[in-house]
């Protein structure tokens, strides 16, 4: 909030709807919100507030059985890349997937945490915290492991399919994800597909067009919401944001 000049209700309204509704919102929603004339100052106060969240959640180190996986969101390019892909399309040359893709890509980490299941009778693993890092185009297994060195605690146990490219120091366990099946896939990595599922989706049908420059912020906040979804009491919520927003 330093040298902001909106009003302290305008910043106590943001927090109000960032901890109370269910999915996120956009600047531009907010702005019509609290009755603000002019989109920009809005727009600045919400990346503020999310580069808040993940400066917060970065005091925090994932435990135990941790699921990595990468994931690939489309952002908002630069005029040229945009033209050279249109250019591909115009040529019937189909859009690369995975490794090598025009698409952003992100490093989903999932700390695993079990509850009872009725239905099956027995605990079941599900995602229980998460941290997502955006990975600059051509990363490499340095970069990985820099971002692995400063969300996971040495001790864990990593799950991640079979890529060549990952090789960690910590318990490393690999699967094969075309040669197992359905249930293996669910129960050794269904949480971090759950929380990349769930973050396309946030991103989709909130967010028509995140550029690629901010795209850490938008996975600060929803990294941010996603680990304080079970808060029982979303006044201390807003209450938590206020107080980490004078820190």
């Amino acid at each position: 909030m330093e040298k902001s000049k909106l009003p302290m209700m305008h910043w106590y309204l943001a927090f109000y709807l960032l901890a109370n509704t269910k999915k996120p919102i956009s600047a531009l929603e907010l702005q019509h919100l609290i009755g603000h004339k002019y989109y920009e100052p809005v727009w600045y106060m919400m990346h503020k507030i999310r580069s808040m969240m993940g400066s917060r959640d970065k005091e925090y180190l994932l435990t135990g059985v941790i699921e990595l996986d990468e994931s690939f969101v489309q952002t908002a390019k630069s005029k040229e890349t945009k033209a050279e892909l249109a250019t591909h399309l115009t040529q019937n040359d189909p859009v690369k997937r995975g490794k090598g893709t025009d698409k952003s890509q992100v490093l989903i980490m999932v700390q695993r945490g079990y509850r009872f299941s009725k239905e099956k009778n027995k605990h079941v693993p599900y995602p229980q915290y998460i941290k997502l890092e955006h990975l600059d185009a051509g990363c490499t297994l340095t970069d990985i492991n820099f971002y692995m060195n400063n969300s996971v605690s040495i001790d864990s146990e990593i799950i991640t399919d079979d890529a060549t490219y990952y090789n960690f120091p910590h318990n490393h366990r690999r699967f094969n994800l075309s040669r197992s099946s359905g249930d293996v896939v669910k129960d050794e990595l269904g949480g971090v597909h759950l929380a990349a599922s769930n973050m396309k989706r946030n991103f989709l049908g909130i967010m028509h067009s995140i550029n690629e420059k901010y795209i850490q912020n938008y996975l600060n906040e929803f990294a941010y919401r996603f680990n304080r979804r079970n808060f029982v009491n979303q006044d201390n919520l807003i209450e938590h944001l206020f107080k980490i927003s004078f820190c």
